[in-house]
């Protein structure tokens, strides 16, 4: 049976989140979010840097959906996020997968289809096809890869977009591998996490239509991003996502996805950044919780690459039982190093 492990999010969704001590935290107005140097090229968000870039990013993360909604709409540009949230809710992942690769990939790992970017927030601020455009260069990022050539009218994009590996060398593609799960090395840490887990049952939620589950997944995936301008000067960087969905699981068919009360989760681990202070860790922590949605994926994680020990991540969904009492079902991640 096929599992989706990144949420199909409703656009007008509450939400509130604690940021941790490294996030930059929820903007003050929709303004801050929106740089002054930003502009829109062909369809395609432009930054001047990968610092103005990953700025962006940060700040679209801690955006509720219906923010993320507002903000995206106010640029008229369509998202792989927007446009993964347009699917109709009974669409089938495998015929969208076939259709739409660069929307929608079959992880060969987990053998679960998953929005084909780096990690959910990337997503947002780049267009349907995963392309944006950096330092006059366009990238595109996907959940195997990350690329980009020089130039930004559409010639760099389409031959970005239809090369093969073995022709990127000699159509000066620039690309690095998405890596997912432990990848030892100073500077290179990845944690050994790639896991699937399903919590306690919400019994009997209705007396007729049986039991209702949490199943949550926990990714690590490390990748770099290019420099087409100055070789040796490319990026290094890691994302840490949880993602769920609540569901009543038939047996027979796929699973009934149900919409909870409530999702929610409370992240904290200890990082370590490699570099000046490697060897030395600090807390990093966090909380985030929103309804109306059907299932989610949130980026606890997207910066340098560090050493990570003593993760706790506990996820729940609240529902009402038949008796309209308040329930949880719940996952835990932990790893102690």
């Amino acid at each position: 049976m096929k599992k989706l492990s990144f949420s199909v999010l409703m656009l007008f969704a509450l939400s509130c989140e604690s940021p941790s001590s490294m996030d930059p935290g929820t903007p003050k107005s929709k303004q801050e979010a929106n740089e002054s140097s930003l502009k829109v090229v062909n369809g395609t968000f432009s930054f001047e840097t990968v610092d103005e870039f990953e700025t962006t990013v940060k700040k679209i993360g801690s955006m509720s959906s219906q923010e993320y909604s507002l903000w995206q709409k106010s640029h008229d540009v369509k998202t792989l996020y927007s446009e993964y949230l347009s699917l109709p809710p009974d669409a089938s992942l495998q015929q969208v997968a076939e259709t739409r690769p660069h929307l929608i990939t079959l992880n060969e790992k987990t053998n679960a289809y998953e929005l084909n970017s780096v990690n959910s927030n990337y997503a947002k601020v780049t267009n349907e096809k995963g392309l944006v455009i950096i330092n006059n260069a366009t990238y595109q990022f996907s959940s195997t890869e990350v690329k980009c050539i020089k130039g930004i009218d559409q010639n760099a994009a389409s031959t970005l977009l239809t090369s093969k590996r073995e022709e990127y060398e000699a159509n000066s593609i620039k690309f690095s591998s998405v890596e997912e799960g432990f990848k030892p090395g100073r500077n290179a840490k990845v944690g050994p996490w790639e896991k699937e887990q399903r919590g306690n049952a919400i019994r009997d939620m209705k007396g007729w239509d049986g039991d209702y589950y949490l199943k949550s997944w926990l990714v690590c995936r490390y990748y770099w991003i290019p420099n087409p301008w100055f070789p040796g000067m490319d990026r290094g960087m890691m994302a840490i996502e949880v993602s769920g969905k609540y569901y009543r699981e038939k047996g027979w068919g796929p699973d009934e996805e149900r919409t909870p009360q409530q999702y929610s989760t409370t992240w904290s681990f200890e990082l370590s950044d490699g570099l000046a202070n490697f060897g030395t860790y600090y807390p990093y922590s966090g909380t985030w919780t929103e309804s109306g949605i059907p299932s989610f994926a949130k980026v606890l994680y997207d910066g340098i690459p560090c050493d990570i020990r003593n993760l706790n991540i506990p996820v729940t969904a609240t529902d009402f039982n038949k008796n309209g009492n308040s329930v949880t079902s719940t996952t835990t991640f932990v790893v102690t190093n």
